[in-house]
């Protein structure tokens, strides 16, 4: 019904490489690029990671996934690709 933007954090990650971002003392994304242009973002809660995508992304598209939080809350994780 409603809702609050509790952290946007900006995370550069090289063409082929990975950056793993603190969004708080909870969530961290962990973001790897490969040749392909295939994007894989992981979401670690407490040093366990509890979601993964993986897709193509061309320029300016947007991988987008979120999930529950235990106290009757959610997240979503949006990225996007910048050449």
């Amino acid at each position: 019904m409603n809702y609050y933007l509790v952290s946007s954090k900006r995370c550069g990650v090289p063409f082929e490489g990975s950056r793993t971002c603190e969004l708080d003392d909870t969530y961290q994304v962990e973001i790897k690029g490969s040749p392909d242009s295939q994007i894989e973002a992981s979401v670690i809660r407490k040093g366990i990671r509890c979601a993964k995508r993986r897709q193509s992304l061309s320029q300016g598209e947007y991988l987008v996934f979120g999930g529950n939080n235990p106290n009757s809350s959610c997240w979503l994780v949006l990225v996007k690709r910048v050449d």
